[in-house]
């Protein structure tokens, strides 16, 4: 039996599934795959020493979790069709934006156990940051072992299903904030004077430096910019001038434009 039956071989899944097996988080034994692409599957499984199964059914016997990594659109059709008859509990985990916990129980069969995820586009390089949503009948083993998939590839964080729009503000949308922060601080360095690859060499690694000075100081991040800024100096001059342009308002606004829209495509359509 194994640990863990992926469905779908697309961006997401095939990246997590890359993180989980790197990391320790998984053994090839303990992994099987299925894509209705069996060639896809099979070069897989032959890259990673991870099980090619054939068919959904032949997925859904033999794994304990199903980890579901299709489209939104593709959810209810993959469950219903994978968990058709399936009187045996399994526990489900799902990483599709929009996708309700009571949504996937309907889909997948009221006595399966369901976990939801909302993980972020850096899981592509293990420096994600995901959600955790228990939906029905997850147990806190269930909880564990998805903590132990999902940390492997970042860090998580457990909450409650009415703040994964919330989470989606912060996180989930929220590397594009910061790409196009960081685009923007290297056309201030082009201005300036630098190329355009050295500012933005620079520019990437002081967002990354500035990053990891918060979570391994466990300092407050207004501490942080403190020791930086100066009085009179070209630091608080430029806090100035972020703060007349209204940066901070600015950020705020848009995690909840991001989290307002989270909660429209989550509204059943009439």
């Amino acid at each position: 039996m194994h640990d863990l039956g992926l469905i779908g071989l697309g961006n997401m899944g095939r990246a997590l599934t890359d993180g989980f097996l790197a990391n320790g988080a998984l053994t090839p034994p303990q992994l099987a795959v299925f894509t209705r692409t069996e060639e896809k599957a099979q070069d897989y499984a032959a890259t990673t020493g991870c099980t090619a199964v054939a068919s959904l059914a032949e997925l859904v016997n033999s794994s304990s979790a199903l980890l579901a990594a299709v489209k939104p659109y593709q959810m209810h059709e993959a469950l219903s069709a994978a968990l058709d008859g399936v009187t045996e509990s399994k526990l489900v985990i799902s990483v599709a934006a929009g996708v309700t916990c009571d949504t996937l129980s309907a889909s997948a069969g009221a006595n399966h156990r369901i976990v939801r995820v909302m993980p972020n586009t850096p899981s592509l390089i293990g420096a994600g940051a995901s959600s955790i949503t228990a939906g029905p009948n997850a147990t806190e083993d269930d909880l564990a072992f998805v903590e132990k998939l999902f940390s492997s590839v970042g860090i998580c964080v457990t909450v409650p299903e009415d703040k994964i729009h919330a989470v989606i503000g912060v996180s989930g949308s929220a590397p594009a904030y910061v790409y196009t922060f960081i685009e923007a601080l290297a056309d201030g360095g082009v201005v300036q004077g630098l190329s355009r690859a050295d500012s933005l060499k620079l520019a990437a690694q002081t967002v990354l430096g500035a990053a990891r000075m918060v979570q391994e100081s466990g300092d407050h991040p207004a501490v942080l910019r403190d020791a930086v800024a100066s009085p009179g100096g070209t630091t608080i001059a430029a806090i100035h001038s972020l703060e007349q342009s209204g940066l901070r308002a600015a950020v705020i606004d848009a995690a909840a434009a991001a989290a307002n829209r989270s909660r429209e495509m989550s509204r059943p359509s009439n």
